[in-house]
């Protein structure tokens, strides 16, 4: 019924200070219940089967939405989409991303898969040979929140993962929460020596960019830069001048005002 909608939220760079990716996220406009996020609906999809054509939905849409920026000046931009346990563990589900690639006319090399610890650290040889298979096409593996979950160095030394994603809640209360900030800089000290990019999410205050910049992360995604936004408020959002001054905090409204002026 065409309720559905892809929404994009940037990941941007501190050292070359723009926005190098932007993450696929979707959302539901109910025809009773109105705007509806996530949470409220993905588990259900997973319980019911729906979240694979939903997942591969989604994959698709925003792939051809790359390739319009891509033709649109946006050449370098990379995407990254959220993959459920379900979907990433089915025997035909590496060719059936390369059919989207190659439908979307994307090249592979700019598709990051975000999956959870639960699938990455899974001993299932199965998962080992995906995740090999989609390295091999070009594609790029994410480790989305993590530290949540199954986290092992030494397991993921062994895998072909190009990024970790560190979750929001070790972000919160950086920097003035000791216990957040050593968990913050462990893993990114870690990660760097492993040779892995980090990403670090939920980031809302300059405060927070300006400790992960100073122990070594470049990435980062949050209200800072700015909140999900719909296809057509893209251009906006990679565009717009970012100025960041000490102690600024952008909400979500100040981020859709921004939007909006920009």
């Amino acid at each position: 019924q065409e309720e559905f909608e892809v929404w994009y939220q940037p990941i941007y760079s501190i050292a070359s200070k723009e926005v190098v990716s932007l993450e696929a996220l979707v959302r539901w406009h109910h025809p009773q219940r109105g705007f509806v996020v996530p949470s409220d609906f993905i588990g259900a999809a997973e319980e019911c089967g729906a979240i694979e054509p939903l997942g591969y939905w989604i994959l698709s849409r925003a792939c051809q939405q790359l390739v319009l920026l891509h033709q649109q000046g946006q050449d370098g931009l990379c995407l990254s989409v959220n993959i459920s346990p379900r979907q990433f563990t089915q025997p035909s589900f590496a060719k059936t991303v390369t059919e989207i690639l190659q439908h979307a006319q994307l090249d592979p090399k700019f598709l990051e898969l975000e999956v959870t610890e639960s699938v990455l650290f899974d001993d299932n040889s199965r998962s080992v040979s995906i995740m090999e298979e989609l390295c091999s096409i070009g594609i790029q593996l994410v480790i989305d929140d993590f530290g949540t979950g199954y986290s092992s160095f030494e397991r993921l030394r062994r895998l072909p993962i190009s990024r970790i994603k560190i979750d929001q809640s070790f972000v919160r209360g950086i920097p003035h929460d000791f216990d957040d900030s050593s968990i913050a800089k462990a893993i990114i000290s870690m990660a760097r020596d492993l040779g892995i990019e980090v990403v670090s999410e939920g980031v809302e205050l300059v405060a927070q960019l300006e400790y992960l910049q100073s122990v070594g992360c470049n990435l980062i995604q949050g209200f800072l830069i700015s909140e999900p936004v719909p296809p057509e408020a893209i251009f906006d959002v990679l565009e717009r001048p970012l100025h960041f001054k000490q102690g600024e905090y952008k909400t979500a409204e100040l981020v859709r005002k921004s939007a909006r002026l920009a």
